[in-house]
């Protein structure tokens, strides 16, 4: 076995890095036998180098996979479950650097980690769509040898990101919803880096008080067997939501929330805040009343071109559902009202901003080997009118091209992606317009609550109700 080495890691050297939670003014993490990584501090927060000069040991593996662990016990700590990953066996043995990609985040009473491999470990290989592994930690890592969830679907809510650092407290809540037959995490990462993606790890690093969160949920249109609604949908996003906000401090469910949705996922959000205007659960109505802010790609408000989507989809249980999603639907219409109300009672102040594409997109066909593929002509999935009629009324500056088709919206390269910076320019004018309405000492923030304005009762009655699909 050749002798330990010491790597300073500078930045300049991979892609991207990825934060540690637990700061540490100095730390060896050692992510293999034969390997170690120096953390260094720099301005109260640890970064990490993963996979450093190691590209000739190891091939990557086509479209890695990112996987999800779960239930890991909160006495384990960042650099040592690294350490952990770093040495499972793969096929090849250990190789070295073969951590891509990785996130540590709190969640309810555990902790949840995201990894993506260059070479898949081999108890992860039996990991598939459905189908999780339980794993033992070593009891070197955990006396009790608990056992974690590892699965690949990420269904429900996954923390990303969570400042831990006493000098970097959470500020604001953000919470990302997928679109249609898409993936809680893959949906948002880069086509030309498989392993980096944006929500975990560029957002952090402009955002540094934001705690991020992706919630997913079974939308395939080809294997699903549910016949769930988009409210159904809305109803299991807000449990969560909730979920996640109520375990902290008490405020943490009065915290700023941000919602960013791509394509269905935008029409869940909608439903959602409709759903909790119309809550009697006054904790249900905090996630309304403290939502500042809507980020939204692609998003079918007025239905998408579903043509092909509808011969594919004859004769399974998602039929009805996809019929639902199609220009002038009744479903769209019955929410967009629905909303309208919600939107006139609570979010007149609330933020929103609707990117939309420019490009076409290929059809989704069936090929010869029964595979839905993205091979036919080419459509525009969702109009501009469509994309940008989440509101009532929409500012025209908030209206933003993206020199893109469908899937690939939300699909940044890079922190210096020209899309990508779009969305961090009008992020920060929505806190900075937030901050400039909490100093004003007419408006009830103060008291730890974001209200926008009073409750229209007016409405109420007339709201009708959202019919399911």
């Amino acid at each position: 076995m050749p002798p330990k080495r010491k790597r300073q890691v500078e930045e300049s050297h991979h892609p991207h890095s990825l934060r540690l939670d637990e700061r540490r003014n100095s730390k060896l993490c050692e992510l293999q036998p034969t390997e170690k990584i120096l953390v260094t501090t720099t301005n109260s927060r640890s970064t990490v180098q993963i996979g450093v000069h190691s590209l000739s040991s190891t091939t990557i593996t086509a479209n890695p996979r990112t996987f999800r662990l779960s239930l890991i016990p909160k006495s384990v700590a960042e650099c040592s479950f690294l350490e952990y990953l770093g040495g499972l066996e793969c096929n090849t043995g250990v190789p070295t650097g073969n951590i891509l990609g990785f996130s540590f985040a709190p969640y309810i009473t555990w902790y949840v980690a995201t990894v993506t491999f260059r070479e898949e470990p081999v108890a992860f290989k039996e990991c598939h769509h459905n189908k999780k592994v339980y794993v033992h930690l070593p009891y070197k890592l955990d006396e009790r040898r608990t056992v974690i969830t590892v699965d690949c679907d990420f269904h429900g809510l996954t923390p990303l990101f969570n400042p831990s650092s006493s000098s970097t407290q959470v500020k604001f809540d953000v919470v990302a919803v997928s679109g249609l037959s898409s993936h809680a995490f893959g949906s948002w990462r880069s086509r030309e880096q498989y392993h980096m993606m944006w929500l975990r790890d560029i957002l952090p690093l402009d955002f540094p008080n934001f705690r991020v969160f992706i919630w997913g949920y079974d939308s395939d249109l080809n294997k699903s067997t549910a016949t769930s609604s988009i409210s159904d949908f809305s109803k299991r996003l807000l449990l969560s939501v909730y979920g996640a906000r109520c375990e902290g401090e008490e405020n943490d469910i009065h915290r700023p929330i941000i919602f960013v949705g791509h394509s269905l996922g935008g029409l869940v959000i909608k439903q959602a805040l409709v759903e909790a205007a119309q809550s009697s659960s006054k904790n249900v109505h905090t996630i309304l009343e403290s939502c500042i802010g809507v980020f939204l790609f692609g998003v079918p408000n007025k239905g998408l071109n579903n043509e092909n989507l509808l011969s594919l989809a004859k004769g399974k249980n998602t039929a009805d559902f996809v019929g639902s999603l199609k220009e002038g639907s009744e479903l769209l219409r019955s929410l967009h009202a629905a909303f309208r109300c919600c939107y006139q009672d609570y979010l007149k102040a609330c933020f929103v901003v609707s990117f939309y594409e420019t490009e076409d997109t290929k059809s989704v066909i069936e090929a010869s080997d029964g595979k839905w593929k993205r091979e036919g002509k080419p459509i525009r999935m969702v109009t501009l009118e469509s994309a940008t009629s989440f509101m009532p009324t929409e500012d025209e500056h908030n209206k933003i091209p993206i020199a893109s088709d469908h899937s690939n919206l939300v699909k940044f390269t890079g922190r210096d992606d020209q899309n990508y910076l779009a969305v961090r320019s009008k992020m920060k004018e929505m806190i900075q317009g937030f901050k400039d309405y909490e100093t004003k000492p007419e408006n009830p923030a103060a008291s730890g609550m974001f209200v926008f304005c009073k409750v229209n009762t007016s409405c109420n009655d007339a709201r009708p109700s959202t019919p399911k699909i």
